[in-house]
């Protein structure tokens, strides 16, 4: 004699528990990853900017004297820009002298290599040329 039962049985209060679980757990995981990207992208657009400010600066600088200065004062520059909603962040620009090229119609070009690090990892590198007056 079937009973006239209402209601759900364990089995699918298990099972629908199970696939709400791994659901949200899904959603959560793909918020927490896309907030790292941004941080990560965040991150690397100031340091792409502190490099081309660093290349503008070493451009703007023909004398050779000014530039070797300007390069082996590079270590201590600092530059505090916003990262996240915790306020300030520092990345820390080295510079490097590579050598001088010369060139037949261009002059001296001064070959610059420029690493923007944060925490002591290196988030963005990068080389220029630019010309010098001899």
């Amino acid at each position: 004699m079937p009973r006239n039962v209402k209601g759900f049985t364990l089995v699918e209060i298990l099972v629908t528990a199970i696939i709400l679980s791994l659901a949200i757990t899904g959603m959560l995981m793909s918020f927490v990853y896309t907030q790292v990207i941004i941080i990560n992208n965040t991150h690397k657009v100031n340091a792409s900017f502190i490099m081309n400010q660093e290349f503008e600066e070493v451009q703007r600088r023909s004398i050779p004297i000014e530039v070797e200065n300007w390069i082996n004062e590079s270590y201590k520059r600092i530059y505090s820009l916003p990262a996240s909603s915790a306020g300030l962040t520092n990345y820390k620009v080295t510079l490097k002298d590579l050598g001088d090229i010369v060139t037949y119609d261009a002059g001296t070009l001064k070959h610059v290599y420029a690493a923007v690090t944060l925490d002591g990892k290196r988030i963005l590198e990068g080389e220029m040329l630019s010309s010098i007056q001899e």
